[in-house]
């Protein structure tokens, strides 16, 4: 997580997974939770259209202008999230850099193309571990993915909250 941000200057950032009812932080930093409904979650809108989903200002964004998250704590302005595509119709959840300032078109192109770097490493390891569990008859699990991520981000904390 120390990667992204340093390399985008955002004050949060995670990498996160969504189930039926939430959205879950396997790894972040600047959030104090460990998860939010998946209502609330612009992760699900990343996975759904399986391409990197930047949004400059949320306020001024009509699917995010009256979500919570932008109304209230931790007021997100910026989110630019990729999501992690295992393969062309399999994705696990997302990889985002947020921010509660609104930043430039140039800002966000500059980091979609660092998170899909960051992704691609993420997801080449992920993948390479799901078929290492498959070849030894087991099933990857959470604990899997969670050690592949914190690998991949730098080791970053998985609880880290407002710094």
């Amino acid at each position: 997580m120390d990667q992204i941000r340093e390399h985008t200057g955002t004050k949060m950032g995670v990498i996160s997974i969504l189930n039926s009812t939430h959205q879950v932080f396997l790894s972040r930093y600047g959030l104090d939770a460990p998860e939010t409904p998946r209502d609330m979650a612009f992760c699900a809108h990343t996975i759904f259209q399986m391409e990197p989903l930047v949004v400059c200002n949320a306020l001024e964004d009509s699917r995010f202008n009256s979500n919570p998250l932008v109304t209230g704590h931790p007021n997100i302005r910026y989110y630019n999230g990729v999501p992690l595509n295992i393969d062309h119709s399999t994705c696990l959840g997302s990889l985002c850099a947020i921010d509660d300032e609104p930043r430039t078109d140039e800002q966000a192109a500059k980091d979609t193309a660092f998170l899909e770097g960051l992704r691609d490493q993420l997801v080449r390891k992920l993948s390479e571990r799901i078929e290492k569990s498959k070849q030894q008859g087991t099933s990857g699990n959470l604990d899997s993915i969670t050690e592949v991520s914190s690998t991949v981000s730098g080791g970053g904390s998985t609880n880290a909250g407002h710094e």
